[in-house]
């Protein structure tokens, strides 16, 4: 299969080029599935044409670039929100699969006119977000990802045709020392205080050499 993969627009002052570029991993993960990656330029004066005549699978709209509306002047890229408009347009008249990553997925709530907002405490980290059952039955479970962006979309703001699969997690990280005093005296040891926290300093040393 043929899947079609969105690029990203740099600009190097220095030479006075506008480039499109794309992660390396992203040509590692598509042939590691089997899939032959074909990069998309956005640049392109007959967009329709071009996906007629290379015959693409399917579409994945990465990340990186600010939406028109969304960003500064020099973070926002137009010929790149033309493009992926027209791809997911063309997804859409031909039944093909689509996955927006990031801003590609940004790009997919501002097409049917979802309303983006600015959150905060999800750049370069990682966080636990909730697969839904309704996705892929059987599958419905507590995931690690990692995180680089300043737009999000709230349950009530996400566009009436468009339905939630994944959920971001709200967790608690529980205070193990009183947690292991309390199991201690439980087990008849009178030093449990002092016990509990010279195991929980043991344990998150262990934890922290071995993740």
């Amino acid at each position: 299969m043929h899947i079609g993969i969105t690029q990203r627009v740099i600009t190097i002052e220095e030479i006075c080029e506008r480039r499109d570029t794309l992660d390396q991993r992203w040509t590692s993960l598509m042939t590691g599935l089997g899939f032959t990656p074909i990069l998309l330029p956005n640049m392109l004066k007959d967009i329709n044409a071009y996906l007629r005549d290379i015959r693409i699978d399917g579409v994945v709209l990465t990340g990186g670039d600010d939406i028109l509306g969304y960003g500064t002047e020099s973070s926002v890229t137009p010929e790149r929100d033309r493009l992926e408009q027209a791809l997911i347009e063309y997804c859409l008249s031909k039944d093909l699969p689509l996955i927006g990553i990031c801003r590609g997925f940004q790009s997919i709530v501002n097409h049917f006119e979802g309303k983006l907002k600015s959150i905060k405490h999800h750049v370069a980290v990682h966080h636990q977000i909730r697969l839904e059952e309704t996705f892929i039955p059987g599958t419905e479970r507590i995931i690690n990802v990692n995180s680089f962006h300043n737009l999000g979309v709230l349950q009530e703001d996400l566009p009436e045709n468009l339905k939630a699969q994944f959920r971001d997690c709200a967790m608690v990280v529980p205070d193990f020392i009183p947690i292991c005093e309390n199991m201690l005296m439980a087990e008849g040891f009178t030093e449990a205080f002092i016990l509990a926290r010279k195991f929980i300093c043991l344990y998150m040393l262990s934890l922290d050499l071995l993740s």
